[in-house]
């Protein structure tokens, strides 16, 4: 099998089945994205990655733009465990409240915490795409769908039936089960998101469907509508 920037949990799939748990549900979120790391594709050369590409299954599991962009966020920004272990979150963060917060204190530029939700999209709506992290990067240059011809191609909405799906067609159900939500700790429920778009101006969300609108159109997430 061969995943590319998917959803975290068929990580833990791929790790039971190399043997690295018994379990799905015994493997956390930080293991997963720690201590356990599948060799990348870009490490084979030409002819070895040519015979993966060709042979094995591929697939991708894709996420609402607007979600991601808030999971990240909430992730790397609003959880201070997170964000005060590394030095390049907090680079980031200083550098976005010196140029979007006014009247900022000496305080908040020498930390950089507590940048707001909006500070955050006008990071992402005026800022270079090409220069953006993997964890809010524009899903197509991760998982280059013009590129791979993918076998599937799921969505973490509907994450709990896509999986039972392919994990029936590889033959693999009765040997490993998807991890249930107890394992996840999704920072962004349908309350959340409603309350944190609710921000943004209707200009902001137009210019955050714009950074991601490639997105939204290869994955057939509905356009935005505003009136």
């Amino acid at each position: 099998m061969l995943q590319k920037a998917g959803c975290t949990n068929w990580k833990t799939v791929l790790m039971v089945m190399d043997g690295y748990r018994n379990r799905t549900d015994d493997i956390t979120g930080p293991m997963a994205h720690d201590y356990y790391e599948k060799r990348r594709l870009s490490s084979y050369n030409q002819t070895e990655q040519k015979y993966r590409l060709e042979t094995y299954t591929k697939f991708t599991v894709t996420r609402h733009p607007f979600e991601r962009a808030l999971s990240a966020y909430g992730n790397k920004f609003a959880n201070m465990n997170v964000y005060r272990g590394y030095p390049p979150y907090q680079k980031l963060a200083r550098s976005i409240m010196k140029k979007f917060r006014k009247n900022a204190t000496p305080v908040q530029l020498k930390t950089g915490e507590n940048i707001t939700w909006v500070e955050w999209v006008s990071y992402l709506t005026k800022s270079r795409p090409e220069e953006f992290d993997v964890h809010w990067m524009e899903y197509f240059q991760l998982c280059s769908p013009c590129k791979i011809n993918y076998d599937y191609i799921g969505k973490l909405d509907t994450i709990s039936d896509d999986s039972e799906y392919i994990q029936t067609k590889l033959g693999i159900q009765k040997k490993v089960s998807f991890p249930s939500r107890k394992t996840s700790l999704p920072y962004n429920s349908s309350d959340k998101f409603d309350n944190y778009m609710s921000q943004l101006s209707q200009e902001q969300l137009r210019n955050l469907w714009e950074v991601y609108r490639l997105d939204f159109e290869l994955f057939g997430y509905p356009k935005l509508n505003l009136s």
